[in-house]
């Protein structure tokens, strides 16, 4: 799983009390009990989009507190996971199909309208 980096002083300055113990760590507002019911599509998508199956375990198995999974909406398409788990195959070392005389295949980059100065100018 993943590692987020959070600032103790800085969740101090902005009101939160931090518990740390048994490899968890505990945020709380202080004064307040924070509670809310989210979607698993925009969990996901908060928590850095982390598997569907890792986010369902987190909370079934009580390391998150004050979360709670709205279960009336399915799992969407995510376009972001799917992008950032593309790849591409390297161009061949060896062309499948070689010209056989010359002028039978060509290749060219066209780039244009530029402006060039010549020598004069």
């Amino acid at each position: 799983m993943a590692s987020t980096l959070i600032s103790a002083s800085h969740m101090d300055k902005a009101g939160y009390t931090v518990h740390i113990g048994g490899g968890i760590s505990k945020n709380h507002k202080r004064g307040a009990y924070l509670a809310t019911t989210i979607t698993i599509n925009d969990l996901h998508q908060y928590m850095g989009h982390v598997a569907h199956k890792l986010l369902n375990h987190l909370i079934d198995s009580g390391l998150t507190e004050g979360v709670t999974i709205d279960n009336s909406e399915a799992i969407a398409f995510c376009e972001t996971c799917v992008k950032a788990k593309a790849t591409r195959k390297p161009f061949p070392k060896i062309g499948y199909t070689q010209a056989k005389k010359y002028g039978e295949r060509i290749h060219l980059d066209l780039w244009g309208p530029a402006i060039i100065q010549d020598m004069k100018a």
